[in-house]
């Protein structure tokens, strides 16, 4: 199993598709597919969903870097109230007032901060769908691995099985051949600790299975309540043998498609924005202001006649000018251009770490391959072995000794 494990990792890199065309043997309602715990996890994963949250709330900042364009418009109202403690001949002792206006603003131009900050917060909604890419992509390796470490410990339960029941056979047998007086007590002491060792193999066997599925619930975010159990997957002895694809046609295809890498490469286009924004605060910025107003006083006449009356219009342009602004600009220019400098940096390392893992497991994939093939004919040999050394221990042809390195 360890090994189908290595070559099938390989064939991941190559294919990513490959991680839901796995074959799952077994369809009972208790069992979980591999597919089945993909789905689970990509609904349930809390790390997942505050990805998909944080790509939300990219995307709403994103609407409003957008709506920068639009010019602002409020509407105000103040209303006065004035008492007069000695009022004058034809003033009342409290008068009431009230102003009203509708104003609007629009940014006409600001160094072109509002359209780099656009194509900066695009970036950014790029790169943060690209780390729920990761994070989904992170999940199938790890299931992945945990769910054959679970049927690894399946397959060593039942090699367990299978020599407690040999052992148990040879045990009985070496039983009838003492009582015959054909076998010593030592020998059958010897032949009898052998069958005490399969049991304790096969418990240790079964706290590495549970171990295996605790580990893989853990991953899930399953509770304790949850009855799990996963599926066979039938392995092709064709498919395992196949010639595996040339390294660098494995490194030029995770290269195109891993969301790590894709992330770490706009990382570094969006810091080129950032520096834009920077030098932004280099220009000038021109704001266009309009406004109409009108206003009231108690005792002045019809409400309606003195807010036509005093009906006013205003529009102005404001124009702002950076001449000394403490180093701001030059500091967040330089900062930038470190943050891209560092961005790069970061995908060359990504780069190179991915062609070294590509290189260790390729040539863990080729030994694996090698010892599937070598194993096979291992097992073929030793499983006639262990037949004929048992027919000859039966005859008594054979000693202890020999029958339980048979056994091994």
């Amino acid at each position: 199993m360890q090994l189908h494990v290595k070559i099938f990792v390989f064939g991941l890199l190559a294919c990513p598709s490959a991680l839901m065309q796995a074959a799952e043997s077994d369809n009972s309602a208790a069992a979980w597919t591999f597919s089945q715990c993909l789905d689970y996890a990509y609904s349930n994963n809390i790390s997942l969903q505050r990805l998909v949250l944080d790509n939300q709330s990219d995307d709403a900042t994103l609407e409003q870097s957008k709506a920068q364009w639009q010019p602002t418009l409020g509407f105000s109202t103040t209303q006065g109230y004035i008492n007069y403690a000695s009022p004058s001949e034809n003033q009342t002792a409290n008068v009431y007032s009230g102003s009203y206006g509708l104003n609007a603003s629009w940014t006409v131009f600001n160094g072109n901060i509002r359209r780099n900050q656009i194509k900066y917060d695009e970036m950014q909604q790029r790169i943060s769908a690209l780390g729920i890419d990761e994070q989904r992509y992170t999940l199938q390796t790890k299931i992945l691995s945990k769910y054959l470490n679970i049927l690894y410990a399946k397959e060593a339960i039942t090699i367990a099985r299978k020599n407690v029941e040999v052992s148990k056979y040879q045990m009985e047998r070496a039983e009838a051949l003492m009582n015959s007086g054909k076998l010593s007590r030592v020998d059958y002491s010897q032949i009898e600790s052998q069958w005490h060792t399969d049991r304790y193999s096969l418990t240790a066997a079964e706290t590495n299975l549970a171990s295996a599925k605790m580990a893989l619930k853990s991953l899930l975010e399953l509770n304790i309540t949850t009855d799990f159990d996963v599926a066979g997957i039938d392995f092709n002895d064709a498919e395992i043998a196949a010639e595996l694809p040339r390294k660098t046609t494995v490194f030029e295809t995770a290269c195109s498609w891993m969301p790590a890498l894709q992330r770490y490469k706009l990382a570094g286009e969006a810091e080129q924005y950032s520096i834009d924004i920077a030098r932004g605060g280099y220009y000038p910025s021109v704001v266009l202001n309009a406004g109409v107003g009108t206003s009231n006083t108690s005792g002045s006449g019809n409400l309606g006649t003195q807010l036509k009356d005093r009906l006013n219009e205003q529009i102005s342009v404001t124009v702002s000018v950076p001449i000394l602004d403490q180093k701001k600009n030059k500091t967040a220019v330089a900062k930038a251009r470190i943050a891209q400098l560092n961005a790069d940096l970061d995908y060359q390392e990504a780069v190179t770490s991915l062609s070294q893992t590509i290189e260790s497991v390729y040539i863990d994939a080729e030994n694996a391959q090698a010892k599937y093939e070598s194993c096979a004919e291992k097992l073929t040999s030793a499983s006639l072995t262990d037949e004929l050394v048992n027919e000859q221990f039966a005859l008594g042809l054979v000693n202890t000794l020999d029958l339980l390195n048979a056994h091994s």
